[in-house]
Protein backbone atom coordinates (compact mmCIF):
# COMPACT_ATOMS: atom_id res chain seq x y z
CA UNK A 1 0.00 0.00 0.00
CA UNK A 2 2.94 2.35 0.47
CA UNK A 3 3.96 2.27 -3.19
CA UNK A 4 0.49 2.83 -4.65
CA UNK A 5 -0.34 6.27 -6.00
CA UNK A 6 -3.93 7.39 -5.74
CA UNK A 7 -4.90 10.50 -7.63
CA UNK A 8 -7.71 12.43 -6.06
CA UNK A 9 -8.51 15.01 -3.49
CA UNK A 10 -9.18 18.71 -3.75
CA UNK A 11 -5.83 19.69 -5.27
CA UNK A 12 -6.21 17.11 -8.03
CA UNK A 13 -9.73 18.33 -8.83
CA UNK A 14 -8.58 21.96 -8.99
CA UNK A 15 -5.71 20.98 -11.29
CA UNK A 16 -8.11 19.09 -13.55
CA UNK A 17 -10.47 22.08 -13.60
CA UNK A 18 -7.58 24.34 -14.66
CA UNK A 19 -6.56 21.94 -17.44
CA UNK A 20 -10.13 21.63 -18.76
CA UNK A 21 -10.59 25.41 -18.57
CA UNK A 22 -7.34 25.83 -20.51
CA UNK A 23 -8.57 23.39 -23.16
CA UNK A 24 -11.87 25.23 -23.55
CA UNK A 25 -10.30 28.68 -23.63
CA UNK A 26 -7.59 27.62 -26.07
CA UNK A 27 -10.24 26.18 -28.40
CA UNK A 28 -12.13 29.44 -28.13
CA UNK A 29 -8.96 31.48 -28.84
CA UNK A 30 -8.23 29.25 -31.81
CA UNK A 31 -11.68 29.29 -33.42
CA UNK A 32 -13.26 32.64 -32.43
CA UNK A 33 -10.97 34.85 -34.59
CA UNK A 34 -12.18 32.92 -37.66
CA UNK A 35 -15.65 34.48 -37.38
CA UNK A 36 -16.29 37.21 -39.98
CA UNK A 37 -17.54 39.65 -37.34
CA UNK A 38 -14.34 39.21 -35.34
CA UNK A 39 -12.22 39.83 -38.43
CA UNK A 40 -14.20 43.00 -39.16
CA UNK A 41 -13.67 44.10 -35.56
CA UNK A 42 -9.93 43.52 -35.97
CA UNK A 43 -9.91 45.73 -39.05
CA UNK A 44 -11.77 48.50 -37.20
CA UNK A 45 -8.94 49.15 -34.81
CA UNK A 46 -8.38 46.29 -32.42
CA UNK A 47 -4.92 46.83 -30.99
CA UNK A 48 -4.14 43.18 -30.29
CA UNK A 49 -3.29 40.95 -33.26
CA UNK A 50 -5.63 37.97 -33.20
CA UNK A 51 -3.01 35.57 -34.56
CA UNK A 52 -1.12 35.77 -31.26
CA UNK A 53 -4.08 34.31 -29.40
CA UNK A 54 -4.64 31.71 -32.11
CA UNK A 55 -1.00 30.64 -31.98
CA UNK A 56 -1.01 30.36 -28.20
CA UNK A 57 -4.16 28.24 -28.18
CA UNK A 58 -2.96 26.06 -31.04
CA UNK A 59 0.47 25.40 -29.54
CA UNK A 60 -1.09 24.47 -26.21
CA UNK A 61 -3.51 22.05 -27.87
CA UNK A 62 -0.73 20.48 -29.96
CA UNK A 63 1.43 19.94 -26.86
CA UNK A 64 -1.54 18.52 -24.95
CA UNK A 65 -2.38 16.13 -27.78
CA UNK A 66 1.27 15.08 -28.15
CA UNK A 67 1.51 14.31 -24.43
CA UNK A 68 -1.61 12.16 -24.65
CA UNK A 69 -0.61 10.28 -27.81
CA UNK A 70 3.20 9.96 -27.78
CA UNK A 71 4.44 7.62 -25.04
CA UNK A 72 7.36 8.66 -22.85
CA UNK A 73 7.10 12.42 -23.15
CA UNK A 74 7.41 13.39 -19.49
CA UNK A 75 8.99 16.77 -20.24
CA UNK A 76 6.05 17.62 -22.47
CA UNK A 77 3.65 16.78 -19.64
CA UNK A 78 5.51 19.23 -17.40
CA UNK A 79 5.24 21.91 -20.08
CA UNK A 80 1.49 21.34 -20.36
CA UNK A 81 1.06 21.41 -16.58
CA UNK A 82 2.98 24.67 -16.27
CA UNK A 83 1.34 26.27 -19.32
CA UNK A 84 -2.27 25.46 -18.37
CA UNK A 85 -2.71 28.31 -15.84
CA UNK A 86 -0.98 30.70 -18.25
CA UNK A 87 -3.37 29.70 -21.03
CA UNK A 88 -6.31 30.29 -18.69
CA UNK A 89 -5.02 33.81 -18.00
CA UNK A 90 -4.46 34.43 -21.73
CA UNK A 91 -8.00 33.22 -22.44
CA UNK A 92 -9.41 35.65 -19.90
CA UNK A 93 -7.34 38.44 -21.45
CA UNK A 94 -8.76 37.48 -24.86
CA UNK A 95 -12.29 37.57 -23.50
CA UNK A 96 -11.82 40.99 -21.88
CA UNK A 97 -9.88 42.67 -24.71
CA UNK A 98 -11.44 41.14 -27.82
CA UNK A 99 -14.80 39.53 -27.10
CA UNK A 100 -16.08 41.98 -24.46
CA UNK A 101 -14.00 45.15 -24.93
CA UNK A 102 -14.61 48.28 -22.89
CA UNK A 103 -16.46 50.77 -25.03
CA UNK A 104 -15.39 54.41 -24.85
CA UNK A 105 -17.80 56.59 -22.92
CA UNK A 106 -19.94 58.91 -25.00
CA UNK A 107 -19.49 62.61 -24.26
CA UNK A 108 -22.70 64.20 -23.05
CA UNK A 109 -23.46 67.84 -23.50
Amino acid sequence: MHGDTVLGGPIWFVAQFVVFAAIGLSLMMLLDPLRPTRRAQAREGLTDPLWVYQALGGVFLVFLLAVQVVPGVQLGAAVVAIAAPLVVVAGMVYLLRVVFPKRPAEDEG
